[in-house]
């Protein structure tokens, strides 16, 4: 057990650190709800056990609440502190990441991840931004460690989590098209096939979360007005944070 620890302290120590400080945000530092969906989202993870069929939609987002509807029975609280330890992982696996493509200060740069501001608002919240973040760098990982198949695996399942992430599978094909990694390539429809099969049993169309998408696009497109590229430039030091934008640029 000492070896153990003595090998893995500083991601313990991380780890920890993390844990903490976001909870520490969300009990103490912002006692409210960051949007009203944090509860919609709750209590949409309860209605899967009466109808299966409500998670079913481009907002309810399918593949966090399979994973997370279990949890949801214990209570909300417990979510809480279930994504303060994701997150805080994620934080860990920024570490491992940057320690393993040989970075000098992985350390630093993982307190950096913690600590941006959206990072510490959303981090323990209920939201499928919690699990994505953790999935993304985990698949980051893989893929630097070379095990494609883990990858594609993970990356094929984003898209159930945060509908736009499907982009990510087109890269991640090419990549690994160039390498030639075949059975991984094929592994990338995995998720989007199998999720195309309950949405046919389920509305008898494969292609209802794109048709949903398109039409959740046009009515945000008319509530939301489009700001232009440079906000999200503008708005770069509010989600990220002065130091990591500065950085960056």
């Amino acid at each position: 057990m000492k070896n153990l620890f003595a090998r893995y302290s500083r991601e313990i120590a991380l780890f920890l650190i993390a844990f903490l400080t976001l909870l520490f945000f969300r009990f103490f530092v912002s006692t409210g709800i960051y949007q009203d969906d944090e509860i919609a989202h709750y209590y949409n993870m309860l209605e899967f056990w009466h109808s299966p069929v409500r998670i079913l939609n481009s907002w309810a987002k399918p593949g966090y609440k399979i994973l997370y509807a279990p949890l949801a029975l214990v209570g909300y609280d417990f979510l809480t502190v279930f994504n303060a330890c994701i997150s805080a992982l994620s934080c860990v696996m920024v570490f491992k990441i940057l320690r393993e493509i040989g970075h000098e200060h992985p350390f630093t740069y993982s307190f950096l991840c913690l600590f941006q501001p959206f990072f510490l608002h959303v981090g323990s919240r209920n939201y499928s931004e919690v699990p994505s973040a953790f999935l993304i760098v985990l698949a980051i990982y893989f893929l630097i460690k070379e095990k494609y198949a883990v990858f594609s695996l993970i990356t094929s399942y984003l898209f159930s989590l945060r509908t736009e992430l499907i982009l990510v599978c087109v890269p991640a094909g090419i990549f690994l098209l160039i390498k030639r990694k075949w059975l991984p390539f094929v592994l990338l429809g995995t998720f989007p096939l199998l999720f195309a099969l309950i949405y046919y049993l389920a509305y008898g169309t494969p292609l209802y979360l794109i048709k949903e998408s398109e039409e959740w696009a046009q009515a945000y497109k008319e509530i939301y007005p489009r700001r232009g590229f440079f906000h999200f430039i503008e708005m770069a030091p509010v989600v990220w944070g002065i130091i990591p934008s500065f950085l960056f640029a």
